[in-house]
């Protein structure tokens, strides 16, 4: 008997794993596992983060916000796999996760945010999107020795996508700040 049981508590513990049933994101009694958000991600993290199911990703972000963490408390490439799992939501959280990377101290982030949202409502004129843009546009930070950084050319391909006479007509205003953006204006314009 004792034999039996000992299989059988093998098994509980390893079919899981070996039928690729497992949950990432859930330990074995069913509560998130804590990636350590504070430093990169091990390529097995990435993987399992990308694998969790979106309701999954949901209660991950929400155990690490009633501990007072904000997108900003994880490393950087935790925060652009937010970025880009967000991309494919519609959840409120993820709009704000999306809205905040705009801002995030890593150009990496920010730029990825900008192409997202500028993906997300592609072809909708969506005035807020425009907004966010227009305003992370503005970052001082996008700027180095007064040259528009890679970030500001994504921000204006973004408000492209996005679309309508409101949104296009802004985004030529703030590409005619500088020359090169000026120019890429035309360039994605002219088709």
């Amino acid at each position: 008997m004792k034999i039996l049981v000992l299989k059988f508590a093998w098994w509980f513990l390893l079919a899981p794993a070996l039928m690729g049933v497992r949950l990432y994101g859930l330990d074995a009694a069913g509560k998130l596992e804590v990636f350590n958000i504070e430093t990169s991600p091990k390529q097995s993290d990435w993987q399992a983060f990308f694998k969790l199911q979106p309701d999954v990703r949901k209660k991950l972000w929400d155990y690490h916000a009633k501990r007072s963490k904000t997108l900003g408390d994880w490393a950087w490439e935790w925060r652009l796999g937010w970025v880009k799992a967000c991309g494919k939501s519609s959840q409120m959280y993820c709009g704000l996760i999306l809205e905040n990377a705009l801002k995030d101290q890593a150009l990496v982030v920010r730029a990825e945010a900008a192409t997202t949202i500028g993906n997300r409502y592609a072809g909708t004129g969506y005035k807020r999107a425009t907004e966010l843009l227009v305003e992370a546009y503005s970052n001082p930070n996008n700027h180095r020795n007064k040259k528009p950084l890679w970030v500001q050319f994504r921000i204006l391909e973004a408000m492209k996508k996005i679309g309508g006479k409101q949104t296009k007509g802004q985004a030529s205003d703030l590409a005619r700040q500088d020359a090169r953006t000026q120019s890429y204006w035309k360039k994605i314009t002219k088709f």
